[in-house]
């Protein structure tokens, strides 16, 4: 579509000598609009496999904190029973804790790939309006060319 307005506008300006914006200018900031629609929207799916991939982490993590908690209930147990030690507890005890803080920075990811998403998407719709603001101006240039 952007194409089809490119090669709609004419290759000679206006033949008056009022200054209008000429065929590069229009030409430019449609081009420029289009590649940051286009920039705007490579960053959003560079943002979203982010987010696909900390979603993956958090998954692992919690299955490591939730295998790291079973471990540790078992010594417990065990130990109750004076067959593991106190060290072992200690140990898995630990274990789970990093276990815990992992789940937790994994979360912050999470929360910052979609803070990241979310802006992505504030830019796509800027830069979608200013191909749009960029369009009226191309129909403007052609409606001013054939006033001319």
């Amino acid at each position: 579509m952007l194409l089809a307005l490119l090669a709609a506008v004419p290759a000679q300006a206006r033949t008056d000598e009022t200054p209008a914006p000429g065929r590069a200018e229009v030409e430019a900031q449609l081009k420029l609009a289009a590649e940051a629609v286009e920039a705007a929207r490579v960053e959003f799916q560079a943002r979203d496999t982010q987010l696909k991939a900390a979603r993956a982490n958090l998954t692992r993590a919690e299955s490591a904190r939730n295998v790291a908690a079973q471990r540790l209930a078992e010594a417990q147990a065990q130990a109750a029973q004076g067959k593991a030690t106190r060290a072992q507890v200690d140990e898995l005890k630990g274990m789970v804790q990093r276990a815990i803080a992992s789940v937790g920075e994994v979360r912050a990811e999470i929360a910052a790939a979609e803070a990241a998403i979310t802006q992505a998407q504030a830019t796509i719709v800027a830069a979608q309006s200013a191909v749009a603001a960029a369009q009226t101006g191309v129909a403007a240039y052609l409606g001013q060319d054939g006033e001319g």
